[in-house]
């Protein structure tokens, strides 16, 4: 079978187009920053969690450490997500947790010192927005 140098190159942009594409490859989520919530997490003594939920997922925040902790409390095939923002910097993101209904996952993040942190709970279907909760907040 023989090819012509038009139609590899074509299959060749193709696939470069889609790895490169952040819209195709991976889901988008809030932010700039995605991290995946494990299954590791402080435990709640000597913690501080500030928290916000809906239906389906409730999200903890606290200052000691930076962690956010994703509760997905409905086995709905929806995942449960954290979005946050630093009011007091640039950063965004999400922490996304793909552990299943039932369960709770967290995440570590780095905050400067002192910044406030607006968070929010929130369902996402495969990479799309679904609803979320109010924002809130707390301090790194």
């Amino acid at each position: 079978m023989r090819f012509s140098g038009k139609a590899l190159f074509t299959v060749g942009a193709a696939s470069a187009l889609m790895l490169l594409s952040p819209s195709i490859a991976s889901a988008a989520y809030y932010g700039s920053e995605t991290d995946y919530a494990t299954s590791s997490y402080p435990a709640d003594v000597d913690q501080h969690w500030e928290y916000i939920g809906i239906t389906g997922v409730g999200v903890s925040f606290t200052g000691l450490g930076d962690w956010f902790k994703v509760h997905d409390t409905k086995k709905d095939g929806y995942a449960a997500v954290v979005e946050w923002h630093d009011v007091d910097g640039t950063r965004s993101g999400a922490c996304v947790s793909k552990l299943g209904g039932g369960t709770s996952g967290g995440c570590n993040k780095n905050f400067y010192e002192g910044h406030e942190i607006e968070f929010r709970a929130a369902l996402y279907n495969n990479g799309t927005f679904v609803r979320a909760s109010a924002w809130t907040h707390s301090y790194a």
